[in-house]
């Protein structure tokens, strides 16, 4: 069985931080971390960014196909992979994320930009 691989990163993630609070750098910092999985596993020449509310993003990569383990390494090694989804996912042996609004009103995840190398 393959496996696409979802990244679930929010603002609280240390490597998202922004350090002005008037310049939102997650964008630039989800597109380097996409080329960085992308050189370390077979994900494909594409990822997807998507903006998921004032602190979220996720991270697709619609052409990976990888085994579990791959998956799992994947999760562990990037530096924006929420703790809570990466954990979750382990658990269930399942990677997957939103695609409508939460409960709370926010909104759906929208495209932010699509990468292609």
């Amino acid at each position: 069985m393959s496996e696409r691989l979802f990244i679930d990163a929010d603002s609280d993630c240390w490597a998202l931080r922004p350090v002005d609070p008037l310049w939102d750098t997650g964008l630039e910092i989800l597109e380097m971390e996409a080329r960085r999985l992308m050189k370390l596993f077979p994900l494909g020449r594409k990822a997807v960014i998507k903006r998921t509310s004032g602190t979220g993003w996720h991270l697709r990569f619609p052409q990976s196909r990888l085994t579990w383990a791959e998956m799992e390494a994947a999760l562990c090694s990037s530096i924006v992979e929420h703790h809570g989804h990466r954990w979750f996912s382990m658990m269930l042996e399942d990677d997957t994320l939103r695609i409508s609004e939460k409960p709370d009103g926010t909104h759906k995840p929208y495209t932010a930009k699509i990468l292609e190398v």
